[in-house]
């Protein structure tokens, strides 16, 4: 009888927590879809094309409209699948190649919480209105407003904007997009591997995928490529600032959480069996000694004997969530 009795309330409980993390995923998950699917109505509405591809949303169009830019990506070339950028030019061995992605840079926009789709309108009515024809597309994050705090590990964009190859189309695109949204406040988060324009808009050279395993070829933060290890020792990366006309470079402070961050993702590849999960909540990852633990969070800022590791459960509810996710 005592069995029995253990038995039905250990499985209620269980029941319980499966319904309380519904709830939750459900509530998150519906937010996400009006703010997601307002972006995309928007998107179609100027013709563009929308594509579900690495937690985020792409917006862009085979016809060049109203997004025109020409950005030369080496990994749609044969052969390049699973490499990023940097790592193709490297098997390439091509000089000329090395070119070609130094020209790529990226502006990162972190809206505050629910002003997301205004941005992303805002950003489509300039492309067809005024001088925005460099850009070759925009990304909107899935899930905007998962793990963008302040001192989170790994910091992804909310927004990315894909200027057209080449260092003046880049600052074409960033001088557009500051008249835009010079006077709009951002959530003043750092996205990993960038540099501050304004509180809201913030730019990186290169792939930041590429950053973690191939620290050598980027400069001080990781902001910008190395110009000696890229084959252009004359070569000037840096973007300027279009209030001031000044260099954009990284501060102290980048230089600071970016050697923190290398320093915590060197130091969790420990062997770790658990199931984890991204802040995208996209599929279920491999563990983490195989992210190199991309997948773990620490609050910068802080002495380094009191960061606080964030980490995903994975007792009752971590299970939960695994099997919520699985039947989808």
């Amino acid at each position: 009888m005592k069995n029995t009795q253990f038995y039905i309330k250990r499985h209620w409980l269980f029941i319980s927590l499966m319904v309380f993390g519904a709830n939750i995923l459900g509530s998150a998950s519906s937010d996400k879809l009006d703010l997601v699917s307002s972006a995309i109505n928007l998107a179609k509405d100027k013709g563009l094309m929308v594509i579900k591809y690495g937690g985020y949303y792409k917006f862009h169009n085979d016809k060049k409209k109203p997004f025109k830019g020409d950005r030369r990506d080496l990994t749609s070339l044969r052969g390049a699948k699973g490499e990023h950028e940097l790592l193709r030019a490297i098997n390439l061995k091509k000089p000329e190649n090395f070119k070609i992605i130094a020209g790529n840079y990226k502006i990162h926009l972190m809206p505050k919480k629910g002003e997301e789709v205004g941005v992303v309108k805002k950003l489509l009515d300039a492309a067809s209105e005024l001088n925005l024809g460099n850009i070759n597309m925009i990304k909107l994050k899935q899930f905007p407003h998962q793990g963008t705090s302040a001192g989170d590990f790994n910091i992804k964009p909310k927004i990315v904007i894909y200027p057209a190859t080449g260092k003046q189309n880049a600052q074409k695109v960033l001088n557009e997009v500051y008249k835009l949204f010079k006077d709009t406040e951002g959530t003043d988060v750092r996205p990993r591997d960038n540099t501050k324009v304004t509180s809201l808009i913030w730019i990186a050279q290169g792939d930041g995928d590429a950053k973690a395993g191939y620290r050598d070829y980027f400069g001080p933060a990781k902001v910008y490529y190395d110009p000696v290890k890229m084959g252009d020792a004359n070569a000037s990366y840096y973007l300027k600032h279009p209030g001031t006309g000044k260099n954009i470079v990284p501060t102290q402070q980048d230089i600071q959480e970016a050697q923190e961050e290398d320093e915590f993702s060197s130091s969790s590849s420990e062997s770790d069996d658990d199931i984890t999960f991204d802040d995208d909540q996209q599929d279920i990852q491999k563990p983490s000694s195989q992210l190199g633990g991309a997948s773990r969070q620490f609050r910068i800022g802080a002495p380094k004997s009191s960061r606080i590791l964030r980490r995903t459960q994975t007792g009752a509810l971590g299970r939960m969530s695994t099997m919520l996710k699985i039947n989808k």
